[in-house]
């Protein structure tokens, strides 16, 4: 939303304003992914069941972390084609770190409600190697983010499909 907002918004500071709750969002609601993959694969019955409270005790920590860091973080302005947007003043890993965690989490539980005939279609698994195929195309720079965003969606509705 705020990406698309950016070919609208010519005010720097309301776009600036409007970027720091996107990685505020996004530092705290990725590590969701993981008891969203723990409480997925729960369905086969063959996990221990403190998988799921271990998945929200390292979820709760890490969006804490997530947290504490998006208070740190300096963004600076970024401009592709006719969208202004705002990224990382340096590059910062510790939210990507998070992100394919959870994103591998969830194809493993994926493959996992798959093969044990928990689901017709592995499409959770399908939507988590999309988002990682995605993420490392060999798009021009230009339209890395709108790809990458297209899956990003394909993976969130792959996580909807699987409920």
């Amino acid at each position: 939303f705020i990406l698309f907002a950016g070919a609208r918004i010519r005010n720097k500071q309301t776009l600036l304003t409007l970027s720091y709750p996107r990685f505020l969002l996004h530092a705290v609601l990725s590590p969701i992914l993981l008891p969203l993959a723990a409480d997925l694969a729960s369905k086969t019955g063959n996990q221990p069941p403190q998988l799921r409270l271990v998945a929200w005790i390292v979820a709760t920590a890490l969006a804490l972390r997530g947290f504490a860091h998006s208070y740190n973080v300096q963004l600076i302005p970024s401009r592709k084609r006719d969208i202004s947007s705002f990224t990382y003043k340096t590059p910062d890993f510790e939210p990507v770190v998070v992100v394919i965690i959870g994103t591998l989490a969830c194809a493993a539980a994926g493959l996992l409600l798959f093969a044990k005939g928990v689901q017709k279609t592995p499409s959770l698994f399908l939507g988590s190697v999309a988002v990682f195929v995605v993420a490392g195309a060999p798009v021009p720079q230009d339209f890395k983010q709108t790809v990458v965003n297209i899956g990003e969606v394909v993976f969130i509705f792959s996580c909807v499909l699987s409920l």
